[in-house]
């Protein structure tokens, strides 16, 4: 972990504001998911060319509930938060 370890205070902050990006973006996403499943405005393509490489691993782990409720985005959520900290431990 030296490679975390050796970062300047100012690379931590812009990684960790870009989890915290992707995270807001995750649940946003989510969120309009649930409204609308079948993603037909351009904000919500917009919002799945961008997440959708973060969320698409979790749903080959969890696919969507009875078709259509996808949960996997939670799981996105919680691993960049877990990698966050993570990363902020090390770091010191």
């Amino acid at each position: 972990m030296r490679v975390v370890e050796d970062m300047t205070p100012e690379a931590l902050t812009s990684i960790n504001n870009t989890l915290g990006i992707l995270m807001i973006l995750i649940v946003f996403r989510g969120i309009l998911s649930m409204l609308d499943p079948f993603e037909r405005t351009d904000a919500q393509k917009i919002l799945a060319t961008i997440t959708e490489p973060l969320i698409a691993p979790f749903r080959l782990i969890i696919p969507p509930l009875a078709g259509v409720v996808d949960v996997s985005w939670w799981m996105a959520v919680l691993a960049i938060l877990v990698t966050s900290r993570l990363i902020n431990l090390v770091a010191g």
